[in-house]
């Protein structure tokens, strides 16, 4: 697991009186060794052989020792390739860091260095690919600072998927093009803005519907359409609970202040609707009133229908519980036998 410290710490347990304390001994040698090549360079593979050697022949950890400094001895001759291989890369020169991979290639997979030249080859051909495409997301942004957007954008799209400039050459596209169809869609915005604080609500829904998917005043264009058919539905809300509560009674009543009260806070026929929810509970408590010189029942059925969120509720509620005591059978007498 690469814990040297914890590794010697443990066999250091191993006592002197077992058979295993040479073993041990050889495992905290072995381990060290086998530590330098952790970061692998031709000093750190040359020390850890060195070390190995240590191993006496009688030892039970001799063979594995041996399979060990083969293997380095081999990584030692594919360290120095990669070494090589640094040295070319660090001029920087597209031909040079092309020297660099070609050398870096020669190490095979079965070597424990492949990975590390793999890492090396694709840090080395971004290197390449970031000194080609950099002047075309250059120029791609000067055409953008005069304001030739579409020209930009088809500059930087010769950076193409797979190099090391395409995410950010993308990323700038994404803004240019954000750019254009705002300049582009922003009139139809707020041409339809325009119809909504009219109240030409359709004309409004209908131009807002002009802003394409792809724009970036989709999502602030769809949100108007949103907002004008919650508001043109709060409208018709209104207009078919005002048709309701003129019928005059109490199921008329209760069902317009049932249409109206869902109205949301945000919709500017909110504060009517507060008004006339007030209204007909009003009328309602007005009718249960009348019944109660004739229909007590009745009347406490009328009162109950009050929405609890509104004015006069209260008031409802203590008319309430008054004909409730008038309905409530008077006590029988209590019999006292004579003393």
């Amino acid at each position: 697991a690469r814990d040297l410290p914890g590794a010697i710490s443990i066999a250091r347990k191993v006592t002197d009186s077992t058979q295993v304390k040479a073993e041990a001994r050889d495992f905290m040698t072995l381990a060290r060794a086998e530590s330098q090549t952790w970061e692998p360079t031709v000093g750190s593979l040359e020390g850890a052989i060195q070390q190995a050697q240590k191993l006496e022949p009688n030892s039970p950890l001799y063979n594995k020792a041996q399979q060990l400094i083969a293997q380095w001895q081999q990584s030692i001759e594919q360290v120095t390739v990669l070494e090589r291989a640094r040295d070319y890369a660090r001029t920087g020169s597209i031909s040079d860091l092309t020297t660099a991979i070609a050398q870096a290639q020669l190490i095979p997979q079965s070597n424990p260095m492949w990975d590390e030249a793999q890492r090396e080859i694709g840090n080395w051909r971004g290197q390449i690919e970031t000194t080609q495409d950099q002047p075309y997301l250059d120029e791609a942004r000067r055409l953008a600072r005069q304001g030739n957007l579409p020209a930009a954008i088809e500059k930087a799209n010769q950076i193409t998927s797979g190099r090391a400039l395409y995410g950010e050459a993308q990323e700038a596209i994404g803004e240019w093009q954000a750019s254009i169809s705002r300049d582009r869609d922003k009139p139809i915005l707020s041409q339809a803005e325009a119809f909504a604080n009219s109240g030409s609500v359709d004309e409004a829904i209908a131009t807002a519907q002009r802003v394409p998917s792809g724009s970036s005043l989709y999502g602030d264009a769809q949100d108007l359409i949103s907002s004008l058919r919650g508001e043109r539905e709060d409208r018709r809300n209104l207009d078919d609970a005002y048709s309701l509560a003129s019928r005059g009674n109490v199921d008329g009543l209760t069902s317009a202040i049932d249409k109206v009260s869902g109205i949301p806070s945000a919709s500017p026929w909110k504060s009517e609707a507060d008004r006339v929810i007030t209204q007909w509970s009003q009328q309602i408590y007005d009718i249960a009133v009348s019944l109660s010189s004739y229909d007590i029942p009745g009347a406490i059925a009328t009162a109950e229908k009050i929405p609890p969120y509104t004015s006069v509720y209260d008031r409802a509620q203590g008319e309430i519980q008054g004909w409730q005591k008038l309905l409530a059978p008077p006590a029988a007498p209590v019999y006292e036998e004579p003393s």
